[in-house]
């Protein structure tokens, strides 16, 4: 701390000098004091106003700066020129949709960020760091090295999967929050149980927003071993806490928790035997009658439940049985239903449709399905989520929520199955992986070259999920595919002067255009 900041701090009465000398201005300092008894306090300003116009007006060096080490050599490619000038235009913005898509390639092809380039990028957006960092090479390393402000480049350059650090209790207990995080995802990767026990020790200390982040680092190398500590959570001050603490002890079957749920799921839930002519309709079509989903509900909530982190009031617009029925079944091992209903996910999942519960039923399905990675439950519950339209209040995006986490032939077969038809849902499109596969690729395109060659028939719509689409598919597409896309027919020109649908088709479609292009380019450019 800085001498003169310290002693304004503790005081000239408690002991705190005037401050160290401050140079050539000292002998004018004593000189008027000249005849004050006491002059601590205005020796103190007298010598911070002194150091604060040094400070503006340039003070000159104590001493020679010790010369730095030389930069290692690089390891990683050189960019051409012509793609430095692509990069520096991105890093300002310009088509900066596609900046993480350009870095990727560029990792993927060994080369690093120019060197003129190196300070805009190590003062990039936080988000944009993940992709930054593995192209900075070694002079990127170096730089930062040099400047505090880019000092992330070097704690982010160790990576979670890294083994943890010989320091690596010291660097929990004294690092910055992020710092924090990473070396308790490499311990949980190494050694759950020492994890464990150094946020044993810190819990209590830990404000709730920090809690809640490492608690969900938990979710890493999860067993039976850390049981005692998330059941502990389940009494924290913080709901978030207690929510997470919940959700992970779900995914331990074994738990406590996940036994309590089921015996208040069973409690709950029944299945009322099928009456003769249905189980002769099923014998006809070669299936088993699983019978009716009974659900009987307590008109009170129980006191219980609040200790497992269920929550009494429901969200607006949702009504309380129904809440507390999506919350019991979301903690439920979906294993449970299979042995109890002794039928295969489709079949209990069909026994939801048409109920007067299916939405609560069909969220608190779905929630445990995405907390457990149930995936054989994936597809039978997003094909009765088509049906019902909007999603609950555990899951409000389930379609896509579930295309993101389902195996990746089911997750095409249904987006192609849409796209087929001509039906464009945006946030399933957005949640595939990217770039696209061949098969969701063709399928989009031809789609898209449909809804083209109709738009001049077509009315003018606010919404229209294909135009919007079109931002998403400029990066999304397989290189393979690009050449296919430029070759689509433009929109038409409108018949009269003003047309703001067509007007708006023909401004997304130059944008779609130029980011083709613009990929192609890079392309060329990293082949050079």
């Amino acid at each position: 701390m800085d001498p003169l900041v310290k002693s304004a701090l503790v005081g000239t009465a408690q002991g705190g000098d005037a401050g160290p000398a401050s140079g050539p201005t000292d002998a004018l300092v004593e000189a008027a004091l000249a005849g004050e008894a006491d002059a601590r306090e205005l020796a103190l300003l007298l010598r911070a106003g002194a150091a604060s116009i040094y400070r503006i007006a340039g003070a000159r060096p104590g001493g020679e700066a010790p010369t730095p080490l030389p930069c290692p050599p690089e390891t990683l490619r050189p960019c051409s020129s012509a793609m430095t000038e692509i990069i520096r235009a991105m890093l300002s913005g310009d088509q900066r949709d596609l900046l993480p898509l350009a870095l990727v390639e560029m990792r993927g092809n060994k080369l690093a960020l120019p060197a003129e380039l190196l300070p805009t990028a190590l003062a990039c957006p936080e988000d944009q760091r993940p992709f930054i960092l593995p192209l900075l090479g070694s002079r990127g390393r170096w730089l930062a090295a040099h400047n505090p402000e880019w000092s992330w480049a070097l704690r982010e350059s160790a990576s979670a999967d890294d083994p943890p650090p010989a320091d690596a209790d010291r660097l929990f207990e004294e690092g910055d929050l992020s710092e924090r995080r990473r070396v308790l995802r490499q311990l949980r990767r190494a050694d759950p149980g020492r994890a464990r026990a150094l946020l044993e020790a810190a819990w209590k200390s830990e404000k709730a927003e920090v809690r809640r982040s490492f608690i969900a680092i938990m979710a890493i190398g999860l067993g039976e071993g850390d049981e005692p500590f998330l059941e502990a959570a389940l009494g924290d001050r913080a709901q978030a806490v207690r929510g997470r603490a919940a959700e992970l002890l779900a995914g331990l079957p074994a738990s406590a928790l996940c036994q309590r749920m089921i015996a208040r799921a069973d409690a709950i839930l029944s299945l009322e035997a099928a009456s003769v002519s249905a189980r002769l309709k099923a014998a006809v079509r070669g299936d088993a009658a699983l019978g009716k989903l009974v659900v009987a509900l307590p008109d009170e909530f129980d006191a219980s439940w609040a200790k497992d982190a269920v929550i009494e009031a429901p969200p607006g617009g949702v009504g309380r049985k129904a809440w507390w029925l999506s919350q019991l079944l979301a903690a439920t091992p979906l294993a449970h239903w299979e042995a109890r209903f002794g039928a295969d996910p489709a079949a209990i999942v069909g026994l939801v449709r048409g109920h007067s519960f299916a939405s609560a039923l069909v969220d608190g399905l779905t929630a445990a399905a995405l907390r457990q990675g149930a995936k054989a439950w994936m597809g039978p519950l997003w094909d009765l989520w088509r049906t019902l339209g909007k999603g609950g209040p555990l899951v409000p995006q389930p379609l896509s929520a579930l295309i993101a986490e389902m195996d990746a032939e089911a997750a095409e077969a249904r987006v192609c199955e849409l796209l087929g038809v001509g039906t464009l849902i945006l946030e399933i499109l957005s949640a595939l992986p990217t770039p696209w596969t061949e098969r969701v690729a063709a399928a989009y395109l031809k789609g898209l070259g449909e809804r083209l060659a109709g738009l001049g028939k077509r009315r003018p719509q606010s919404d229209d999920p294909w135009l919007e689409s079109l931002r998403t598919a400029g990066r999304a597409l397989p290189s393979s595919r690009i050449a296919e896309a430029l070759a689509l027919p433009s929109p038409p020109a409108p018949a009269e002067a003003s047309n703001w649908y067509l007007d708006r088709w023909r401004a997304n479609s130059r944008l779609f255009t130029e980011a083709l292009n613009l990929r192609q380019r890079l392309a060329e450019e990293m082949r050079s």
